[in-house]
């Protein structure tokens, strides 16, 4: 079977923080000495009820001595690309304009020359992307971009003056000159102690608007920048509303929740409800306190659904943001330079019927490679059975590693240029049709091999098959993998894991890449 790679979504809702970022320094360079070699963000449409979806990904790397922008529709399928022509050019970042919109934002800098803010538009007649408009931004480099929407406000982080800066705009006009575009908070008030590249943003929706800045790695904003008075105020965060009302229960690490426990917060002490999403019903009830602390809950009780969403709600206070928690089991590891991520799943979407749904993590080469690196991987797929999760672990210090114990398995390719430090290994995983499927926990575990031979694995996840009814998740798009997949790993459509089969010659690579992790771990604690 062909191998494939995909980008995997950012963290957060519309204007999300990229996975990809690199080393630089502070202040101005000469000739602009930063690394980074490509930008990617998953763009989103209108879904049938009118609310946000993934709809797939914009990628732009250097080709060349060019950049090659490509579209692709779904997780893998390729659209259109882009050849700018445009020697030296180093991509910053891309964004949407908002969601549903088939506007992007896209800036960077062309090597010994100017900076750039270009306005992209994917078409679907062709289909294409054209560059509708570019604007030089001369001794800038906008190495991060965030539209915030409701304020019409396009914010960049500026490479070479290591500072964020803002500048009105709407889409349809015409795009922000240098002029515009005002430093808002500068490395001394962003507190960026060792490296401006190694934050991201995120819009806060909530009043008085701002953007939150994160260290690399971290869920937990470091320093709160908004606009008050007609001044623009960065501080460490705390609670983002002047109504204690409108402060909301939260839960930590949300994308990454698991079934076993949460972190939560919130501003008062309380009683609070975890509240099954699709039904509104009330699945457990949690003691909160002290107020304003994060605390950990043991809810292995509750009999948690993985992949199923809930929330925190408790009087006062708003309800928290929907969360999906996961079975999970180990760490995800690093090794030879090589740094996989922990496991993540396209929320609500695991359902009888869904062909837009596949398992996906990050992936970081450190140092980034100065030629370009094929990194050689693979998915581990296993189900539930009624003895329990088929999983083993190896003793790894404080932290065991879990190895998953797959029925099923498929090979995967991820391609870093020069210069890239940062990827993804994912896989479509279309759901057929086949309504025994419903009930059934499915578990993934990715593997990557590093150049120098090392094994890295991700934790063991997984979640479970819905039955059709949520058709608000379902799409129509089919995806290409999908017959190509079925042959890979058996007839998908036989619901238990008992009859579906991995060739010899895949179980022989499972054996071998999971030997080589032991021996490896053996040597490490010596």
């Amino acid at each position: 079977m062909a191998t494939q790679s995909m980008d995997w979504p950012r963290l957060g809702v519309l204007a999300l923080p990229c996975l990809a970022m690199c080393a630089a320094s502070l202040g101005a360079q000469q000739g602009n000495a930063r690394t980074i070699h490509g930008a990617r963000n998953y763009y989103w449409i209108l879904g049938p009820t009118g609310a946000p979806e993934p709809g797939g990904s914009l990628s732009v790397d250097r080709q060349g001595e060019t950049a090659l922008a490509t579209w692709h529709r779904s997780p893998v399928g390729t659209v259109a690309t882009l050849d700018f022509g445009i020697p030296g050019l180093l991509p910053g970042d891309v964004e949407q304009t908002g969601p549903g919109t088939n506007r992007i934002l896209f800036g960077g800098v062309v090597t010994g020359s100017d900076g750039f803010l270009m306005l992209l538009e994917l078409q679907e007649t062709g289909p294409a992307i054209a560059v509708i408009e570019s604007v030089a931004m001369p001794g800038m480099d906008l190495t991060h971009l965030v539209f915030h929407a409701q304020e019409q406000r396009i914010f960049a982080f500026d490479h070479v003056a290591g500072a964020l800066r803002a500048a009105s705009w709407s889409p349809g006009q015409l795009l922000p000159g240098p002029a515009q575009f005002q430093v808002v908070a500068d490395a001394q008030a962003l507190d960026l102690r060792y490296d401006p590249l190694d934050y991201s943003f995120t819009v806060d929706w909530t009043q008085p608007i701002g953007v939150h800045c994160f260290s690399r790695g971290s869920l937990q904003p470091r320093r709160w920048i908004r606009h008050e008075n007609g001044q623009w105020l960065a501080t460490p965060p705390g609670p983002r509303v002047t109504d204690p009302s409108k402060l909301e229960w939260a839960v930590g690490d949300a994308r990454f929740a698991k079934t076993s426990s949460l972190r939560i917060w919130g501003p008062s002490a309380a009683t609070l409800s975890l509240v099954e999403s699709a039904s509104g019903t009330t699945f457990a009830t949690i003691p909160y306190g002290p107020s304003r602390t994060w605390q950990t809950v043991d809810t292995t009780s509750f009999a948690l659904v993985p992949g199923r969403g809930y929330r925190l709600s408790g009087v006062g206070h708003t309800d928290s943001a929907e969360f999906f928690p996961l079975v999970r089991y180990g760490i995800a590891l690093t090794a030879g330079g090589l740094r996989v991520g922990r496991g993540m799943v396209p929320p609500g979407r695991c359902v009888v019927g869904e062909s837009f749904f596949g398992p996906g993590c990050s992936l970081r080469l450190d140092p980034a490679p100065i030629v370009e690196t094929t990194i050689q991987g693979g998915l581990w797929i296993a189900f539930r059975t009624p003895l329990g999760d088929p999983i083993v672990w190896i003793e790894n210090g404080d932290e065991d590693i879990a190895l998953l114990q797959p029925v099923a398995a498929t090979s995967l390719q991820v391609r870093f240029q020069p210069g890239q430090d940062d990827g993804g290994l994912g896989f479509p995983f279309p759901i057929p049709a086949d309504g025994e499927l419903a009930g059934h926990v499915v578990l993934f575990q990715f593997v990557a091999m590093a150049p120098a031979g090392s094994v890295v694995v991700s934790d063991v996840f997984g979640c479970t098959i819905e039955p059709t009814g949520g058709e608000q998740f379902r799409t129509t798009t089919r995806v290409p993998m999908l017959d190509a997949f079925r042959q890979a790993v058996g007839e998908l459509s036989i619901t238990l894991s008992s009859r579906l089969r991995m060739t010899g010659e895949r179980q022989d690579e499972v054996r071998r890449l999971q030997a080589l992790l032991r021996e490896q771990i053996g040597h490490a604690r010596r």
